[in-house]
């Protein structure tokens, strides 16, 4: 893990997750973390990059259960927003999968969307990339035995592994990208690209240390 020469607070950090329940006890100390940020009154923006079945979309859903968000969670994957009253500010999840230019964004009008405060989450942010305003916090999720452990920039993060058997469109316009793979290990490299982003990201790993990965 790295830390700010300047303020001490953390500006990455390396994870592995054993299984979901894992995922889950991360997303309670990062809800919790992003408890004390004035989000009714701020943006803060988290992107979530891997590949198809990295577990970005179980990822959110257990973070927005621990903001106290009721009720099933989609993936925007055909509705590419989805968009949440919290317990007192609002949460916009972007799936930005079947973007094709960076342009589609601004077109959509959704740099409007996140001018304004509350949470917003944007899983294949490179698929805009250019057009997004720089985010709070980067993560990266992979499943740590697939041989998939880093992004394919080149193709926008997509890359060949398809964990969807081959049912493709029919696969996304369920539950997600994540279903066939929710419990597998996983590798999580957080990066934090703000003094906001820093001071989550200390918070959550101290949160972390005490609950354990186990």
């Amino acid at each position: 893990m790295a830390r700010s020469l300047h303020s001490g607070a953390m500006e990455s950090d390396s994870l592995r997750f054993r299984d979901e329940a894992a995922t889950q006890r991360w997303s309670a100390c990062l809800a919790r973390a992003l408890a004390a940020i004035a989000l009714a009154e701020q943006t803060f923006a988290i992107h979530l990059s891997g590949h198809l079945g990295a577990g970005k979309t179980t990822l959110v859903r257990h973070l927005l259960a621990e903001l106290g968000i009721a009720g099933p969670v989609k993936s925007p994957s055909f509705a590419l927003l989805e968009s949440y009253n919290g317990p007192s500010f609002s949460v916009y999840h972007f799936d930005l999968y079947r973007f094709s230019s960076a342009e589609q964004w601004v077109d959509a009008g959704f740099d409007e969307i996140v001018a304004g405060a509350g949470l917003v989450l944007v899983e294949w942010p490179e698929q805009a990339a250019g057009a997004l305003p720089v985010p709070d916090l980067v993560v990266r999720l992979a499943l740590a035995e697939s041989g998939c452990d880093s992004v394919d920039e080149s193709s926008g993060g997509r890359g060949d592994h398809d964990p969807s058997g081959g049912r493709g469109d029919d696969y996304l316009s369920g539950d997600g990208d994540d279903d066939l793979s929710r419990d597998a290990p996983r590798t999580v490299a957080v990066t934090a690209l703000s003094e906001a982003g820093r001071r989550c990201l200390t918070d959550v790993a101290r949160c972390w240390s005490r609950a354990g990965p186990g």
